[in-house]
């Protein structure tokens, strides 16, 4: 539920840093994603930073496949270059549809074409 997920988030923020790991902001991103909070979800990779983590192909994924505009995944897309992170070809499919208008994940398509992995 959102209320869940937002405490989750709560209990997420105050805890110590240094309990924090890429792994650990992922799973959060993760779930403000599938909780409909995209801007919560893109404001954990500043977190991240500011905590000394660099965010990883894997946390900006689960960022922009919470974005509900093309526009703010590709601007997320954008963040992700100018850090230096590869995409992969999961990332390479939410850009394309987005350039495309679209936004989500298309796992559908991934779930039946198997190529990405």
């Amino acid at each position: 539920s959102k209320k869940a997920i937002a405490r989750a988030k709560e209990l997420f923020l105050t805890s110590l840093p240094t309990l924090r790991s890429p792994r650990t902001y992922t799973v959060m991103i993760g779930a403000l994603s599938r909780g409909g909070d995209p801007n919560g979800a893109v404001e954990l990779l500043a977190d991240a930073k500011i905590h000394g983590i660099m965010p990883n192909v894997y946390m900006y994924n689960a960022a922009m496949s919470a974005c509900t505009e093309p526009a703010a995944l590709l601007a997320v897309y954008q963040q992700m270059k100018a850090d230096k992170v590869a995409p992969d070809q999961y990332t390479n499919r939410m850009v394309k549809r987005a350039q495309q208008g679209q936004v989500g994940s298309g796992r559908e398509e991934m779930s039946t074409d198997q190529s990405w992995l």
